[in-house]
């Protein structure tokens, strides 16, 4: 018995990483190395270790006879192998305010210092601690004393601190014995050290907190208003902050002015700051005015990216714009996205399905068992059991003979795995179907399909018991994999691998054969990896 799988994978975009390679890092029987999209051996496995950040910053530390090096990620090292640590690991490197360098922490001989990123040894391993965040930086001497230094080395304050952060320039946020001071970039005090936290917000306006109690300051240190609401929150785009006293919620400005007296019980905010209210265990929509958008008659609502708001009355769900304009009355059993950010509504009443777009147009008749997916006009719907395709007219383009993979469905909704094709089966055969409904590809071995694959790359993959002739529940099975090319609609290689590692964004893959390493063209051709 053989099975075949498609197994998919996401891809990520090269052109969003920093003046870096897309690279693959593996282990061989000499060390650690890195390969790139091309195939190019950029760092060779003779690392005894690679220190890569968890995002790509396009710098990695290699190690060799237990010191570090920096590295680009081009394949260029930049220093000499002279420290024992550099902090490159889940440390996000510091971005000046000129967004123009880099920064790393290094240690020689168990004390630490700062270098850029051409190796440039900004400060010296003399400090016990020194760390950064934004443009100021932190530090404890051999003789134990402590303060803040900017990048050009200027002390901005000297005096015993347990840390320090910048805010945009604005001003620097100082811990000492677990209270937060504030000091201007010439290393003057604003504020004494009273304060138990600092809320950062946008502009010049900040939320701290005293003990319980929070109030507004401003990156002057002036105490806009002294530590007395209960709670602050809710930060939106014109200056407006939500406050809670006395157990009710309302609005008020930057300036300490109470726009809405505190007097609802919850309240909310959308992506564009609009306010939703809770009153007399009823919801609304206000403005930042306080004015009311529409009635407080609400039981429940939900909002999307797209700011349409769902909207719940008497069990029944319809949908408004985030001004409050009535878009469906309240109408149907329950209403979801039909995936996050789509911009379309899953709509159920009397255990039918439909679909409807941001304005609340019906897309799909609310008739089907369910509504697997839409794309360009076109639905994968569910109906008598069986899936087939419509388009937008509600004619049907793939007749109603096919399943969903389990492994590519949820709650009755496919996976489409890209943009353009769906996978479903029929019987023991996988199709390849179109956004039009299309068939494009099918085999003739039992499909069962994971996750995603790339734009025009896919991994095949079959199964076979290791025991022939094995009847399991749970049978051990052997894998073998291959390149399969989405534009042609063929496989770019045999089914021959052991495993599939890595997919780069040109669409060339990291492979093994007897448990080492290969790299696969796109055209399928391969490199070993020793």
């Amino acid at each position: 018995m053989m099975r075949l799988f498609l197994l998919a994978v996401f891809l990520f975009s090269a052109s969003s990483r920093c003046s870096s390679n897309e690279l693959f890092y593996y282990r061989s029987d000499h060390g650690y190395g890195a390969v790139d999209e091309n195939g190019k051996i950029v760092f060779p496995p003779v690392y005894s270790d690679i220190n890569k950040p968890d995002y790509d910053n396009g710098y990695v530390a290699l190690s060799r006879d237990t010191m570090y090096a920096l590295a680009s990620t081009t394949g260029r090292i930049i220093t000499p192998f002279i420290y024992h640590s550099i902090h490159i690991r889940d440390v996000e490197p510091l971005w000046l305010s000129d967004y123009d360098h880099l920064y790393f922490g290094v240690e020689q001989n168990g004390k630490e210092g700062i270098i850029d990123t051409s190796g440039r040894v900004v400060f010296p391993c003399i400090y016990l601690r020194i760390s950064y965040d934004d443009d100021c930086f932190s530090f404890t001497a051999a003789d134990s004393t402590s303060g803040i230094m900017n990048a050009n080395g200027i002390t901005i304050a000297h005096l015993n601190i347990d840390g320090a952060r910048s805010y945009y320039g604005n001003f620097v946020e100082v811990v000492r014995n677990n209270k937060v001071g504030l000091f201007d970039n010439n290393g003057k005090q604003l504020t004494p050290f009273v304060i138990d936290e600092l809320m950062i917000w946008q502009g010049h306006h900040n939320v701290y907190r005293i003990g319980k109690k929070f109030g507004i300051i401003n990156d002057k240190g002036t105490f806009i208003t002294p530590a007395r609401f209960q709670d602050m929150d809710y930060f939106f785009p014109d200056g407006v902050i939500g406050f809670k006293e006395k157990g009710k919620w309302g609005l008020i400005d930057t300036l300490g002015k109470i726009i809405v007296p505190a007097q609802y019980e919850e309240m909310e905010h959308d992506y564009e700051g609009l306010v939703y209210a809770k009153k007399k265990g009823k919801w609304g929509a206000i403005d930042h005015t306080g004015k009311a958008l529409t009635t407080f008659d609400y039981d429940d609502f939900w909002f999307d990216i797209n700011y349409v708001v769902c909207m719940k009355k008497k069990d029944k769900w319809g949908m408004m714009t985030k001004a409050g304009e009535l878009l469906v009355e309240p109408t149907y059993d329950n209403i979801s996205e039909l995936y996050a950010g789509s911009g379309y509504f899953l709509v159920k009443q009397n255990e039918k399905y439909g679909l409807l777009d941001t304005l609340g147009k019906t897309i799909v008749a609310v008739k089907y068992q369910a509504v697997c997916d839409y794309n360009s006009g076109y639905a994968l719907v569910e109906l008598n059991d069986s899936i087939g395709m419509i388009d937008s007219s509600g004619n049907v383009v793939l007749p109603f003979n096919y399943e969903l993979p389990e492994d590519i469905s949820y709650e009755g909704k496919a996976c489409c795995f890209s943009n353009e094709y769906q996978v479903l089966q029929k019987d023991r055969q996988l199709f390849i179907i179109d956004k039009k409904g299309k068939i494009c590809y099918s085999t003739s071995a039992y499909p069962y399909i994971n996750t995603r694959v790339s734009e025009n790359r896919a991994i095949f993959y079959s199964e076979t018991p290791m025991t022939p002739g094995c009847i399991s529940s749970d049978p051990n099975w052997h894998q073998s994999y291959g390149l399969f090319d989405l534009d042609k609609m063929k496989l770019i290689t045999d089914l021959k691998y052991d495993y599939y590692y890595y997919f780069f964004s040109n669409g060339a893959a990291i492979m093994s054969i007897n448990y080492k390493f290969v790299y696969v063209s796109p055209e399928g051709k391969e490199i070993p990896l020793q």
